[in-house]
């Protein structure tokens, strides 16, 4: 294992310069610190050779290279463009013959990985998406206790855990997702018991429903 440090150089290690503020703007807090953070060697190995490129490709820049101070970068060193890194991840994926996942899942996936590693022999292969830092299932406790904590911060009433399941629910019916989808997705048996439960919604859907045939109606 190595270490990265943003206030250091050489290799394996990545000198990050903090961002531009302009001159309306409070000025940045001054670093007093800098924070490390231990990766494999295939990460160093992959970021040396990126830094490499990234050299070639400032020099052929000239002074058309911008110091952005980002790790991954254009061929003039300024920010990807989203829609382009989407569209390469998708081909990689496909290539891979790997289900279609988004980007910022891999964020969950390299998580889970260096806590698998950590735990050593002591990692519980569950399955789970959301785990313990040992792999085993979330106890119920923490995750109510979380909860509470975000639903505080954001300045939102007390609702159950539970109930985060009916408002998706209710906001994909609010969008015309179709209610069979919703069946599957929530795992309901039948789709009238899908319908039962968020009857609710279906005034609201009735009178957008009569609106559009209304506005097709009277072209």
């Amino acid at each position: 294992m190595h270490r990265t440090s943003p206030a250091s150089g050489g290799q394996g290690q990545s000198r990050v310069r903090p961002p531009h503020h302009n001159a309306t703007e409070s000025p940045a807090p001054p670093i007093t610190s800098a924070s490390e953070v231990s990766l494999p060697q295939f990460a160093v190995t992959s970021l040396t050779r990126l830094k490499a490129a990234q050299r070639k490709l400032k020099f052929a820049a000239g002074t058309k290279w911008v110091e952005s101070g980002l790790v991954f970068t254009s061929s003039i060193g300024t920010a990807l463009d989203e829609r382009n890194v989407r569209r390469e991840f998708e081909a990689i994926l496909k290539q891979a013959n790997l289900s279609p996942i988004r980007i910022h899942d891999l964020r969950h996936t390299c998580a889970s990985l260096f806590l698998a590693q950590g735990a050593g022999a002591g990692w519980v292969d569950s399955g789970f998406v959301f785990t313990s830092p040992i792999g085993t299932a979330l106890e119920q406790r923490n995750v109510t206790r979380q909860f509470h904590e975000l639903l505080v911060a954001a300045d939102l009433p007390p609702v159950r855990f539970h109930d985060l399941r009916h408002t998706a629910a209710t906001l994909l019916l609010a969008q015309g997702v179709d209610p069979r989808t919703i069946m599957e997705t929530l795992g309901h048996s039948q789709i009238s018991l899908t319908m039962n439960t968020y009857s609710h919604v279906l005034p609201s859907l009735q009178e957008e429903a009569a609106a559009k045939m209304n506005a097709i109606l009277s072209r």
